[in-house]
């Protein structure tokens, strides 16, 4: 619900938030995914140099999606942490988010879930983690500039402002991780934006955003050599293609040219 939510500038910044004021013992061992967003590992990586933290790397198969047999492992090895973005900005794999979340919580360990490229993009309903961070701009189709983090009532209870702000002051919960100035614009564009997701219905989109990638991937891979990065049926939005010697950074700007947009991913 509402009391669960603390709206913030972006996903990165509602990411540090949120895993800075995190209640990690000395010494935690954090797992997490090759696919880790850039600015959360950077985020994580100041964590451990600053409170001895340990990262842990989880396990996956072939195309990155999280093994679950690999995760049960780490866990069994003590973690105190689980994060992971559900679908990454570079590769449209799926995580098995529910799944993750499950053997986590078997274990007692929390999980804190990127969501910025899930939320209205794929199913998120009954996930069940312990925390989310999220932005307006990407599958929400809100504005730049806004995001959001969210937390169960049982963490936002436990959560310590890593660096308080005023709009905090006397406030319970993840309402303590309120920050202050903020675009209202945006904000009320995110609104917006999900009272028109609400209105088509989460489902729906999600299996329209499904069937345009698994039409994209079907008629792209082979294409000149380019191979489709994930499994043509893989019910995501986002298509990776690669090739063994094509350069992706003039290939995108030779599309341009085209009218054709692309993003080049130099490090997958």
């Amino acid at each position: 619900d509402a009391d669960a939510v603390v709206l913030a500038p972006n996903a990165a910044a509602a990411f540090t938030t949120l895993v800075g004021a995190w209640p990690l013992p000395e010494s935690a061992r954090v797992a997490t995914l090759a696919s880790e967003y850039e600015s959360n590992r950077l985020a994580l990586q100041a964590l451990a140099s600053r409170r001895g933290f340990e990262l842990v790397a989880v396990p996956t198969d072939d195309v990155g999606r999280l093994c679950l047999d690999g995760l049960e492992d780490c866990l069994r090895r003590r973690v105190d942490l689980v994060t992971f973005p559900v679908v990454a900005s570079q590769r449209g794999v799926v995580q098995p988010a529910t799944e993750a979340v499950a053997l986590a919580h078997q274990h007692g360990v929390p999980v804190l879930l990127d969501v910025a490229q899930a939320a209205g993009h794929v199913p998120l309903s009954g996930v069940g983690a312990d925390g989310y961070v999220g932005t307006a701009r990407k599958w929400l189709r809100g504005p730049r500039g806004t995001g959001w983090l969210a937390a169960t009532a049982t963490l936002g209870g436990e959560l310590t402002p890593e660096y308080p702000a005023l709009p905090g002051v006397g406030t319970a919960g993840v309402a303590r991780l309120a920050g202050g100035e903020a675009s209202v614009a945006a904000r009320i564009g995110l609104a917006a934006a999900l009272d028109e997701l609400a209105a088509a219905g989460v489902d729906t989109v999600s299996g329209r955003i499904a069937a345009l990638g698994a039409m994209a991937r079907a008629a792209l891979d082979g294409v000149g050599g380019w191979r489709a990065e994930e499994p043509v049926d893989e019910p995501s939005g986002i298509v990776t293609l690669a090739h063994p010697t094509e350069d992706p950074v003039g290939t995108a700007a030779a599309l341009l040219e085209e009218g054709i947009a692309t993003t080049a991913i130099l490090t997958a």
